[in-house]
C-alpha cells in the first residue's frame, strides 16, 4: 500500500470521543504496540482515525481502502515509521483530556506543545489551557477563547463568582444559530444574553472554577449521580478508572439503591492480555476517591454501546 508523505505543516486530526477518549486511547495504544491503525486524509491536510472495527482490516475491506489509498489514505504505520520530530503542536476538542491521556501524549511527543481544550458541537472549541499552565493545573481546560465570554450560572440562571460550581454559559460569534427545525430544543440551549436580541448558549455541562477563573469539567448536568446526599461526577470516577493499568475504556452511571439513593456503577473494557477482578477495581478506586464516589459494582464487558459519532450511550447502560 502506498503511503502519502507527511508534509511539514500537515494537520493531523484524531477525533477525541465525547466522555471517554476512545479514539485517542486506541491511537496511543497503537503507537505503543506498533499496530497499524488506518486513517483517511480529510480535505487534503488532515488524518482521521475511523471508528473501531477498522483497526484490523480483513481482505475484503482492505481492497476498498487500497482503492481509497490512491486518493490519499495514510496509515498509522506511516506515523510509527516517522517519529514526528517536526510535530509542533497538539490540541483537542469536544471532551476534556484526562490526566492519563495528557501524560501519554507528552511522553510520546515530548517536543510538541500541547493545548488542552474543551468544546461542544453547538460552538466547537470553547476554552483552552495555556501550555505553561499544564503542569500547574493539568485537570483544567483553561479559560474562554478570544472573542468569547464564558461564565457559570446556578440553577436560577444567576452568574456565579470564581470558586463556584455551575452550568457553563458561552457568549460569542462561535455560538450556533439553533438546531435545524427543532425550535423547542433550540429554546432549551439558547437564551437571551446581556445585549438585547443576543442569544447565549447554555452548554448543559457542569464546571467549577478556581480562584483565578480557570475552568474544570465536572459532568454533564444530566449525568450527575446523587449518592448518600452527595453529588458524584461520573467523569471524575472515569478518570481514575482510566489511570488504572489494564483498563481500556470505562463508563460510570448511577443505579437505584435503597440505602444510598443512587450507587455508582462502573462498566469496564479491559486491554487485551490484562486481567482484573471487581475487587481489584474497587480497591484501586477507594485508594483514589472518597468512599461515596467509589463504584459499588463493576461490570466487565467486551465493548460499550456507542452512537454513530462514538459517544457512549449511557442511557442504555443505566437501564
Amino acid at each position: 500500500m502506498n503511503e502519502a508523505p507527511m508534509h511539514q505543516d500537515s494537520v493531523m486530526e484524531f477525533p477525541y470521543r465525547h466522555s471517554t477518549g476512545e479514539t485517542i486511547g486506541r491511537f496511543l495504544a497503537g503507537l505503543k504496540e506498533q499496530k497499524k491503525i488506518w486513517g483517511q486524509r480529510v480535505a487534503g491536510q488532515g488524518v482521521v482515525v475511523p471508528p473501531v472495527g477498522y483497526s484490523e482490516i480483513d481482505g475484503s475491506a482492505a481492497s476498498e481502502w487500497v482503492e481509497v489509498a490512491d486518493r490519499g489514505v495514510v496509515t498509522a504505520c506511516a506515523i510509527v515509521h516517522h517519529p514526528l520530530e517536526r510535530l509542533r503542536m497538539i490540541t483537542n476538542t469536544a471532551a476534556a483530556l484526562s490526566e492519563e491521556h495528557i501524560r501519554q501524549l507528552r511522553q510520546l511527543f515530548p517536543q510538541a506543545t500541547l493545548f488542552s481544550m474543551y468544546g461542544l458541537t453547538e460552538c466547537k472549541r470553547v476554552t483552552y489551557l495555556p501550555p505553561e499552565q499544564l503542569d500547574i493545573r493539568p485537570t483544567s481546560v483553561g479559560r474562554g477563547m478570544p472573542n468569547e465570554e464564558v461564565w457559570l450560572v446556578d440553577e436560577d440562571g444567576k452568574r456565579l463568582p470564581n470558586g463556584s460550581t455551575g452550568e457553563l454559559v458561552i457568549r460569542g460569534s462561535n455560538v450556533m444559530r439553533g438546531y435545524w427545525e427543532k425550535p423547542e430544543a433550540t429554546a432549551k440551549r439558547l437564551k437571551p444574553g446581556p445585549i438585547t436580541g443576543e442569544m447565549v448558549l447554555y452548554s448543559g455541562d457542569i464546571f467549577r472554577t478556581d480562584s483565578e477563573g480557570y475552568l474544570y469539567f465536572v459532568s454533564r448536568r444530566d449525568d450527575i449521580i446523587k449518592s448518600r446526599g452527595e453529588k458524584v461526577s461520573p467523569r471524575e470516577v472515569e478518570n481514575v478508572l482510566y489511570s488504572m493499568k489494564g483498563i481500556f475504556e470505562a463508563a460510570v452511571v448511577g443505579m437505584p439503591d435503597a440505602l444510598l439513593g443512587e450507587a455508582v456503577k462502573a462498566y469496564v473494557v479491559l486491554q487485551p492480555g490484562h486481567e482484573l477482578s471487581e475487587r481489584d477495581v474497587m480497591k484501586y478506586c477507594l485508594s483514589k476517591l472518597e468512599s461515596f464516589m467509589a463504584p459499588k459494582q463493576v461490570v466487565f464487558v467486551d465493548s460499550l454501546p456507542k452512537t454513530d459519532t462514538g459517544k457512549i450511550k449511557k442511557t442504555e447502560l443505566a437501564r
